[in-house]
């Protein structure tokens, strides 16, 4: 997938390259660029998924004991 971005009439380099970089950005060129720049073993790439899936559910845990937690306050009044 490519970036093309055209010059608009007066428009000067510098704010053409800003744009580049800006359309780049917003469709993640350069992090799919990354990702498929190095191959990796289909064990690596399962190793990766489930300690993100750890990661997550961890995170999920944390934030429905915290928001539990809150709502408990909120019935008592001290």
């Amino acid at each position: 997938m490519g970036v093309k971005v055209l010059a608009r009439r007066n428009e000067n380099t510098e704010s053409l390259i800003r744009r580049f970089k800006r359309l780049c950005e917003r469709s993640n060129v350069l992090k799919d660029h990354k990702k498929h720049s190095v191959y990796e073993k289909p064990s690596d790439r399962r190793k990766r998924e489930k300690i993100a899936k750890k990661k997550n559910y961890r995170r999920y845990i944390k934030e429905l004991n915290r928001s539990s937690a809150e709502s408990i306050e909120d019935n008592f009044s001290f």
